[in-house]
Formats: structure tokens, sequence, C-alpha cells
């Protein structure tokens, strides 16, 4: 069997709107398998795609989050997911996102 790649494989869909077709029929998920089996049934076999780990800097570079602040000195993340939940539990969430509301007063100012 010929090896052809995906680039191939669409120039011969762009030809052939049944092909066009039965390709534009499967979801993203089942792509791969419906085209390896397409490109079988016509005598071919699909390149695989090189596949390389990301390094460090370009994970960094899509990664999205907060930098965790420094908690030496015992504070708590205001970040973290336990801050957070405890926040909205306690409802103090609402009170300082709803505009004009009047500042909740801590244990400390009373």
């Amino acid at each position: 069997m010929k090896t052809i790649s995906l680039k191939e494989l669409a120039e011969m869909a762009a030809a052939d709107p049944a092909l066009r077709d039965r390709i534009g029929a499967c979801s993203a998920a089942e792509a791969p398998g419906v085209l390896a089996g397409i490109a079988g049934e016509m005598g071919y076999t699909l390149e695989k795609p090189a596949v390389t780990a990301l390094s460090d800097d370009e994970i960094s570079a899509v990664a999205g989050g907060w930098d965790i602040p420094d908690r030496s000195e015992g504070e708590l993340n205001p970040y973290s997911w336990f801050v957070s939940f405890m926040r909205r539990l306690m409802g103090r969430d609402e009170d300082e996102n709803t505009p004009g509301a009047a500042p909740t007063a801590s244990p400390t100012d009373r």
C-alpha cells in the first residue's frame, strides 16, 4: 500500500463530492478512524503525524491560572479553591460584587 498524507487525501476529497460528503458526515472524535478507513478502502495508508511533547516554556505560554503568592507568613492564598468556596458559602462574594452594597465588616473592625 502506498502511504499518503492528510493533505493528499484532502485533495482527493476536493475532487470527489461523494468522498467529501463521507468525510463531512463524521464527527471530529471519529474522524481519525474514518479517514484511515477511507484511505484503506482506496488502497492507501495514512501517514502518522509526528507527535512531540510540549516543552516547559511552551506549556507556560498556554497555561492559565494565578501565580501562587508567597505564603511564608501563614496567610491564606486568596485565590485557592478553599477560600473561594468559603467566601461563597458565607455569602461574602455576593456582598462585595453587588453594586451599591455596603462593605461587610470583618471581626477585627468591630
